[in-house]
């Protein structure tokens, strides 16, 4: 299979002068999915320095959940079409796509690749007794050596590898009984052996992070208060267990997000007291915490570029009931927010290509 390649002038942009001479690496690309009523989900990436856009799609399937390989060079996504889903890489020089899990009969979604470029994690119900259940699966990057990691009767969400590329957390939500409980697991991949971060019934956990030297792990932990979670930062040292928490603000925080040199973090909030969600940074200890956007609609899933200079974001438009997200890029000092989508659609992933 092949797909088809189409580079377009981004909508309200212009090509920088002399952009020709500039080479792949030393350019910033944003991998990112745009969904629009009518037509399937599509892959596009957008050169930010170029101000180019260009989409990947084969126009017949809906493509979604991509990743990038760890040298930038492939595309690990899922593949929707005629009720069923399967793992593709995407090869971007070429454009050849390869189905590497091969597996019909079920579902396969949400590949991620491995940072040592060796492996690809996804979750499948193959061998699943429970409507809604999703293993955690892991396999070679050519589609050989496939393992189950995961026998828990939940719902997993939110892989995440470490750097070393030795073990996965995930983020579960229990699924029937009485157990409601929000989770966060830590597998050894090559074992199996899993452990949770907290065991407590009564608390509900978000979106483990890595820290780029992997030994801590950043998460969002809250109680239910009367009908409201207010989750708060915290993070554990996986050497010592110890737990520190980060923020003490009594409202709902999301998508944090490590800086690549693991000075800063970039998370979701309305810490002002606004209708709106917007972007916060602040330093991993919790000082000089400041807001970095001011738009009108919520803005959500911060992505810092490789180098730590840039931050892009999704953006609803000015109605925030309505469906319509866009792409977005702003320094991390506030200064030079682009707008990059004019789609009128929901913008899905966001992940820069790695350098």
């Amino acid at each position: 299979m092949h797909f088809l390649r189409i580079c377009i002038l981004a909508l309200g942009l212009s090509a920088a002068v002399g952009a020709a001479a500039v080479s792949a690496q030393e350019t910033d690309e944003i991998l990112f999915t745009v969904a629009r009523p009518g037509y399937e989900t599509e892959m596009y990436v957008y050169d930010v320095d170029r101000a180019w856009l260009t989409k990947l799609s084969s126009d017949t399937a809906s493509n979604q959940d991509p990743s990038w390989s760890p040298d930038g060079k492939q595309i690990a996504f899922t593949v929707w079409s005629d009720a069923t889903a399967e793992i593709y890489t995407l090869d971007i020089d070429s454009g050849a796509a390869r189905n590497i899990s091969n597996s019909p009969s079920t579902q396969e979604q949400f590949p991620v690749w491995s940072p040592d470029g060796t492996m690809i994690a996804f979750l499948s119900d193959q061998g699943s007794e429970f409507e809604g259940v999703l293993y955690l699966h892991v396999m070679d990057a050519d589609g050989t050596n496939l393992r189950r990691l995961s026998d828990d009767r939940s719902q997993i969400l939110d892989i995440q590898w470490s750097p070393d590329s030795r073990e996965i957390a995930f983020f579960t939500r229990r699924l029937g009984g009485e157990d409601n409980s929000h989770k966060i697991t830590i597998v050894d991949v090559q074992t199996g052996a899993s452990r949770f971060l907290i065991d407590d019934p009564e608390v509900i956990l978000f979106w483990p992070r890595w820290s780029p030297d992997g030994t801590k792990l950043l998460f969002t932990m809250g109680r239910p208060v009367s009908g409201h979670v207010y989750s708060e930062l915290y993070i554990a040292d996986l050497a010592t267990n110890e737990i520190t928490q980060v923020t003490h603000r009594r409202v709902s925080i999301m998508f944090p997000e490590w800086s690549p040199d693991g000075e800063q973090i970039a998370f979701v909030s309305n810490l002002d007291g606004d209708k709106t969600s917007e972007i916060y940074l602040m330093n991993a200890d919790g000082s000089n915490l400041h807001r970095l956007t001011r738009q009108e609609g919520n803005e959500t899933m911060p992505v810092w570029s490789p180098d730590g200079a840039r931050i892009a974001f999704r953006s609803e438009d000015n109605d925030p009931q309505t469906d319509v997200t866009e792409l977005y890029v702003v320094d991390v000092d506030g200064r030079h927010l682009k707008r990059l989508t004019y789609y009128n659609a929901w913008v899905g992933t966001i992940a820069w290509q790695p350098r």
